[in-house]
């Protein structure tokens, strides 16, 4: 399991929120293209959210952008709750491969495959 940066921005002109959880893994420049390759892999059974590496940190993170237009100022408590639950289950389900692309010296096809693996149960 990792540790995690969590962050909210507020666009007041289209009255959204921006969730942001990031992983606390530097995937070394070497590997930036090839992370970012293959987010659409993850990001393809996402219903909520979606990864990204932004150039600046090179830290992969969590975001999702809901839209409050209407919400009163009590109505959003449970709604950043589910947020947050969904970001950290969301970040320890993927947590592997970054760590793998962060951490691993050596990094054939084979492992970064195995690496995006959906891993469910206990052993």
């Amino acid at each position: 399991t990792g540790m995690y940066l969590m962050g909210f921005i507020w666009h007041e002109s289209s009255m959204s929120l921006q969730f942001c959880c990031e992983c606390d893994l530097d995937i070394p420049t070497e590997r930036i293209d090839m992370a970012r390759q293959s987010l659409p892999r993850i990001n393809e059974d996402l219903w909520i959210g979606h990864f990204d590496i932004p150039v600046a940190t090179g830290r992969p993170r969590f975001r999702h952008t809901s839209l409050l237009r209407g919400w009163t100022e009590t109505s959003g408590a449970d709604h950043v709750h589910n947020l947050v639950e969904i970001a950290v289950e969301t970040c320890e389900k993927h947590y592997n491969f970054f760590n793998v692309l962060a951490n691993t010296l050596y990094l054939p096809e084979e492992l970064m495959n195995l690496a995006l693996v959906d891993v469910r149960g206990e052993a």
